[in-house]
């Protein structure tokens, strides 16, 4: 795990602040759970899911707060992860983290302040992970947090 200190302090002239309060690189995400059935019984369940060949999921814990009034929702085509040659990445479709334990960031646009959760990336095996930036294009010009200090 990286660090777990919260980054993103210094956004005052954003109307969206975001801070990365966990991070968490993974190469599978695998999880038991035991299931009762109606009659008693009961059974182990697993999910698992691994990320595309040659890639890691970066899990992030993020806190959004809307702290101006003016500015538009919080949407997530405007967010991505920028590695060191530039490779850019967008959130992945990541229903699943519900299924491990994390509690997911909702994916619909943002509007009130207070929003926490985990969201997911798939990204290259080989990045540098000190060197990624989270990347908000928002209104007033681009927030950039680095994820890792």
């Amino acid at each position: 795990m990286m660090g777990c200190e919260s980054k993103g302090n210094d956004q005052k002239s954003f109307a969206w602040q975001i801070f990365i309060l966990k991070t968490e690189m993974k190469t599978s995400l695998v999880t038991e759970r035991t299931v009762t059935h109606y009659d008693g019984s009961s059974e182990v369940v697993t999910y698992k899911n691994e990320p595309s060949s040659n890639k890691v999921y970066l899990l992030l814990e993020l806190k959004i707060d809307k702290t101006l009034s003016n500015g538009t929702a919080f949407t997530w085509d405007k967010l991505s992860l920028i590695d060191e040659d530039g490779n850019v990445y967008q959130r992945i479709k990541d229903d699943f983290l519900g299924q491990h334990n994390y509690d997911r960031l909702a994916s619909i646009n943002l509007r009130l302040s207070g929003n926490q959760g985990w969201i997911c990336f798939e990204i290259s095996e080989t990045s540098d992970k000190k060197k990624l930036n989270l990347v908000y294009q928002a209104d007033e010009g681009d927030n950039s947090i680095p994820v890792s200090k």
